[in-house]
């Protein structure tokens, strides 16, 4: 416990590594990586003498910025590696990529999450990846009371997430108006490498008279910045109005509703 407090009150500097990869092992690429769920990869040599040398952290040529599970799944057949990467400790999240058999990263895709699981272990299909929600869970507090940090919680209900190993969450960047009389198409565009959700059409006031006469509403995110902010959109001219900058990521597939004030002031 004290070992991961000094990093959280920057005592330690914990990110480059910690040096306790010491769960699991996996061979790719010409490497044989150490692992574990609370630090980066530790390339190992085993030597002509059948001893084992530490070459030193591995980030994939810069690529990872985080830690990765324990057992990360290798594909046999395309020499793929599948890996996942969550955090109990700083911020809560979970993480799915992948690396091609060249060592290359592919983006991080967030996985939303409520409750602090532990994710030691997934499997990979030929299509899909499978990523098991349990019921044993992290308890800080334990730890504190000289007690287990991982215990089993009857409360929380086992689930199986399945992914497309590729394209996990389809991305959209933009979004389309058809013009039903006339087949015109038109397009408006969330900005560069920014991909937003489902918008939201929200009608300018309740006495309109044309049916596009409001504002669209998405949610979008920055992958560049990794920055989340609101675009409201005129729908009559498909021009940006305004941009609300949001103080955290909001995942892609996440819904929004427009609720005027006069509702909330009622509300039961």
């Amino acid at each position: 416990m004290l070992f991961y407090a000094s990093g959280l009150f920057g005592i330690i500097d914990h990110s480059k590594g910690t040096g306790v990869a010491n769960a699991g092992l996996v061979y790719f690429n010409n490497r044989l990586l150490t692992m574990s769920e609370d630090d980066f990869p530790y390339h190992v040599k085993v030597t002509s003498t059948s001893d084992l040398t530490t070459k030193g952290s591995f980030y994939f040529n810069g690529q990872l910025k985080s830690t990765m599970i324990a057992h990360p799944r290798l594909d046999s057949i395309l020499g793929e590696l599948f890996a996942l990467s969550y955090d109990v400790i700083q911020k809560l999240y979970l993480k799915y990529f992948r690396f091609s058999k060249d060592g290359e990263k592919s983006n991080d895709v967030e996985i939303p999450v409520e409750d602090p699981m532990m994710m030691h272990y997934f499997l990979i299909i030929e299509k899909f990846v499978i990523i098991l929600d349990q019921q044993v869970v992290f308890k800080m507090s334990k730890m504190t009371r000289r007690g287990s940090s991982v215990v089993y919680d009857k409360e929380n209900v086992s689930r199986f997430r399945v992914l497309d190993k590729y394209e996990p969450w389809p991305k959209v960047s933009g979004f389309e108006i058809v013009d039903v009389f006339t087949g015109e198409v038109y397009k408006f565009i969330y900005g560069d490498n920014k991909y937003g959700g489902e918008p939201l059409f929200l009608p300018r006031d309740p006495n309109c008279q044309a049916e596009d006469d409001g504002y669209i509403l998405a949610f979008v995110h920055d992958e560049t910045e990794w920055k989340s902010e609101l675009q409201i959109i005129n729908a009559l001219t498909l021009k940006l109005e305004a941009t609300v900058k949001l103080p955290s990521r909001v995942p892609y597939g996440f819904y929004g509703t427009f609720i005027n004030a006069k509702d909330l002031a009622n509300q039961a």
